[in-house]
């Protein structure tokens, strides 16, 4: 009995939250930094947003000299949260990178391939930048290792010495920006790693497998009609055999599956689900796949009325970020009034299909 296999997955998305506020320096110009939003815009693209408002600080004892705005794309770390300091600085892919101005301001974006520089655009004090105004800017999270996120830091030299505010935004529960840099070492818990903000594709693949079973005398086999479980076949090489599925371990975290198996001869409602079939003879059998992991809950029968949902294995394999769960199988023979000695075969179709 020579097997294929057939998949369906479904694509699974994600929706953030947006962002709220900051904090102030005691200095000449103080900068806010609030209402930030980080939304998912398309497969791998992000949208990141926020306000920026750079004003006077009344009766300061320190004169600026120089102040201005980085925005830093944020690397994922080996937990899939974002983290600043991991590794080289990360390539996002800025697109539509811009600044909506509502007060009148000195400011305009610059961009970089790692960094956008937000600076003034001002005759009288080039180096000063103040107002307020909308940031946008899209991110892009394909095969670059960033989280979508930012990291915006707004460094003010002044006749003092300087002073740095440091400031994150990123999907978040809560919908708030945060500041202070013990953010980088201490994120909160509720900020999602990427793979649950970007679920990566199952990737389904299974294993291809020949079931060939042993002579059966057609006598030996009761009548589909009868009562009780049919005639236990037994299966050469079946160790070598097993029906096996790998899929990406992350992939699979937040859903639960289940396994269906069809031919052209199914028959959904009762027992001889197929009809092995060799010119007129038919010989009908039950299929059961039992789950080599040794749980129960995980075996699967054919046919069936209604479909059985499992979470499937998160237990590393061979292969890295993916995982395995295989199953042995049995099958149960019966005979019909068009059952006659000779060689039967048949093909079965297996779809993997996630729970909604």
């Amino acid at each position: 009995m020579k097997i294929t296999a057939r998949l369906s997955h479904l694509l699974m998305g994600a929706m953030l939250l947006p962002l709220a506020p900051s904090v102030l320096a005691a200095t000449q110009y103080t900068p806010m930094i609030r209402n930030c939003e980080v939304n998912n815009i398309g497969p791998k693209l992000w949208q990141a947003k926020f306000y920026l408002n750079i004003y006077a600080s009344p009766g300061s004892a320190v004169e600026t000299t120089d102040n201005r705005v980085y925005v830093y794309g944020l690397r994922a770390n080996s937990k899939g949260l974002p983290s600043y300091s991991s590794g080289p600085p990360v390539l996002p892919g800025w697109t539509q990178a811009g600044i909506t101005l509502t007060n009148p301001s000195s400011m305009k974006v610059k961009v970089w391939n790692d960094r956008l520089d937000i600076l003034s655009t001002s005759t009288t004090t080039p180096n000063i930048i103040y107002g307020s105004g909308w940031v946008t800017v899209n991110i892009s999270t394909a095969n670059n290792g960033a989280y979508p996120g930012l990291f915006i830091r707004h460094r003010e030299y002044h006749t003092s010495g300087m002073v740095d505010l440091l400031s994150w935004a990123f999907p978040n529960k809560t919908g708030s920006c945060y500041t202070g840099a013990s953010i980088e070492t201490n994120p909160p818990d509720t900020i999602e790693p990427i793979d649950k903000l970007e679920p990566p594709e199952p990737e389904f693949k299974l294993n291809s497998a020949v079931w060939e079973l042993n002579t059966v005398d057609v006598e030996d086999l009761p009548d589909v009609a009868a009562v009780g479980n049919g005639y236990q076949a037994t299966i050469k090489n079946i160790a070598s055999n097993n029906f096996c599925v790998s899929y990406a371990t992350a992939g699979v975290k937040d859903k639960a599956y289940a396994l269906s198996v069809t031919n052209s001869a199914s028959q959904q409602g009762g027992r001889n689900l197929f009809m092995m079939q060799n010119g007129s003879s038919q010989l009908p059998y039950n299929l059961q796949l039992s789950s080599n992991d040794g749980v129960t809950g995980n075996d699967f029968d054919f046919p069936t009325a209604t479909a059985k949902y499992i979470n499937l294995s998160q237990a590393a394999s061979s292969v890295d970020k993916r995982s395995e769960m295989c199953w042995t199988p049995k099958i149960n023979l019966f005979k019909n009034a068009s059952t006659s000695e000779g060689m039967h075969s048949e093909t079965l179709n297996f779809i993997i299909t996630p729970k909604a």
